[in-house]
């Protein structure tokens, strides 16, 4: 008999590695899938999604219709982009004032704010320069309970002289790289200090030889 019980504690002690190793098995492929859930969640606001370099537009965010002017102001998209769940669209007006519109698709429903900026015909923009043209704080975010302060988004869009070829921004959400077309640059960014108006835009501008040169923008005086 004492054999026999020597031969089931040998037994029992050796499936005790086995035992735990299934339990590590089982943990580690509980924190991986929930890892792969929360990286599959879809953000839930404009700030959550929002990236330091524009994305692929989206068919919605083409036609766009939340930011599409009324039949008076109608014009053609100057320069437009998406990052995340936000679409930027500038355009002017019929007394060239710049309209700038941030829309975010949440749960496929619409938010979308418009800026309308004074045109100031006398600024002139250098071909190795940029200028300004509109320069504001929105809120396209839903406000919540559990988020009572609803974050800003800054949106800066302007002129770019014949010879830039990309813009960098340097803002609160690190440097960011703007949307460069037909003359025009625009981006947005999160931020939750509305004194960012309050300061001129640094800019990284990068011309067609290559070169770079860092450049202070204001906004002209309205």
């Amino acid at each position: 008999m004492a054999s026999d019980d020597t031969t089931a504690t040998e037994y029992s002690s050796s499936r005790t590695p086995r035992t735990l190793l299934i339990l590590a098995a089982v943990v580690v492929t509980v924190l991986v899938v929930t890892v792969c859930v929360m990286a599959l969640r879809a953000p839930a606001t404009a700030a959550e999604s929002w990236a330091a370099s524009p994305g692929k537009r989206t068919a919605a965010s083409m036609s766009l219709s939340p930011c599409a002017p009324p039949p008076e102001h109608s014009g053609a998209e100057l320069v437009g982009e998406q990052r995340g769940l936000a679409t930027l669209s500038v355009r002017t007006d019929e007394n060239s004032d710049t309209l700038a519109c941030l829309a975010t698709q949440i749960d496929d429903e619409w938010t979308a704010i418009t800026v309308t900026t004074p045109y100031d015909a006398a600024a002139t923009i250098p071909v190795d320069g940029a200028m300004v043209r509109s320069d504001a704080l929105m809120q396209t975010d839903p406000t919540s309970v559990d988020v009572p302060e609803t974050p800003s988004q800054h949106v800066v869009a302007g002129e770019v002289g014949d010879l830039v070829t990309a813009v960098t921004l340097q803002t609160a959400a690190g440097d960011t790289e703007a949307t460069v077309s037909g003359g025009w640059f625009a981006a947005w960014w999160p931020t939750e200090d509305e004194y960012e108006l309050d300061h001129p835009v640094t800019a990284v501008l990068t011309l067609t030889d290559g070169s770079t040169r860092t450049t202070e923008m204001t906004v002209p005086h309205q």
